[in-house]
């Protein structure tokens, strides 16, 4: 009985240990359930060429609320995405999560206007995909030219959990 509580105990500890990452190239921090791993994939646009940052972390239990935790960063060239225009910032907002639902085959179920810091455009939005079995849960930001996609993937029947939310709500830029 005493080794079950041990390891009952163990096994909270391992779920309950978060680590930050801090990332200052691309100038955020966040927390996550494991180390992040970093892909780099670079676009030739017609506004120049781009590099887009993905960090991210997925579960190795396949049984797991959660399976992929990731941060999405791209900067924009100066002007491209100037915090004046704010009708073409909720353009690509928009757009962004029209071609996220698209690129899955999913459905935006729901989205609403935010604000990282009660300064920065942003929007969340909800896909769900994989003939509703799974669940993509995005925050997206504008901060000076750079776009932020904070981004959860969970089973569906689990979509509303602690550790996404945890997640989502943990990530902060570096000013």
């Amino acid at each position: 009985m005493k080794l079950l509580s041990i390891l009952a105990s163990l096994a909270f500890f391992w779920q309950a240990h978060w680590v930050e990452h801090v990332s200052y190239e691309g100038k955020f921090k966040v927390l996550a359930p494991g180390t992040l791993t970093e892909k780099v994939d670079t676009s030739h646009t017609a506004i120049g060429k781009l590099a887009y940052h993905i960090y991210y972390y997925i579960s190795p239990d396949d049984k797991a609320d959660n399976s992929v935790y990731a941060v999405h960063y791209c900067q924009y060239p100066d002007g491209a995405l100037h915090p004046d225009s704010t009708e073409l910032i909720a353009e690509f907002l928009e757009h962004t999560m029209e071609s996220a639902a698209a690129s899955i085959g999913g459905k935006v179920v729901y989205s609403s206007d935010i604000q990282l810091d009660g300064k920065h455009p942003g929007k969340l939005w909800r896909i769900d995909y994989n003939n509703g079995k799974a669940v993509a849960k995005s925050k997206a930001y504008i901060v000076n030219g750079r776009f932020y996609n904070v981004q959860n993937i969970s089973r569906s029947e689990r979509n509303i959990n602690p550790d996404a939310e945890k997640f989502l709500a943990s990530f902060k830029v570096l000013e």
